[in-house]
């Protein structure tokens, strides 16, 4: 039966960067002056991870993936790293960060269903 296993080798590297970026000790993190910047971060980083999923799942499949399975697949994964990063016990559980992850992968979804819809 030929079937071949998908490895989501792109959308698991952004994974780990970001889980990485999360997990920085503050000490790490450069100071910005305006409040809330991290938010914006969060926005970004959640945003591409979806972009890159979805352009790694029509990539494979030659359709995006069903946008409530992206959406709740990437804000699980928003939940486990802030659940990650309060375990560290150098970090803090925030949850207008999960929020702002959140809003970034519906944000990246509906932007890659935009660009495919144009194409």
């Amino acid at each position: 039966m030929g079937s071949t296993m998908k490895f989501y080798k792109y959308t698991s590297v952004v994974s780990i960067v970001i889980l990485a970026a999360l997990l920085m000790p503050p000490s790490s993190i450069p100071k910005v002056g305006m409040p809330n910047v991290d938010k914006l971060v969060h926005f970004g980083m959640f945003a591409f991870l979806a972009i890159v999923l979805c352009g790694e799942t029509y990539l494979y499949d030659k359709q995006l993936p069903p946008a409530y399975k992206a959406m709740i697949s990437l804000s699980i994964y928003a939940v486990l790293t802030e659940s990650l990063q309060y375990l560290s016990g150098y970090r803090m559980f925030d949850v207008m960060d999960i929020i702002a992850d959140v809003i970034g992968v519906a944000f990246g979804i509906a932007l890659a269903n935009l660009i495919h819809a144009k194409n």
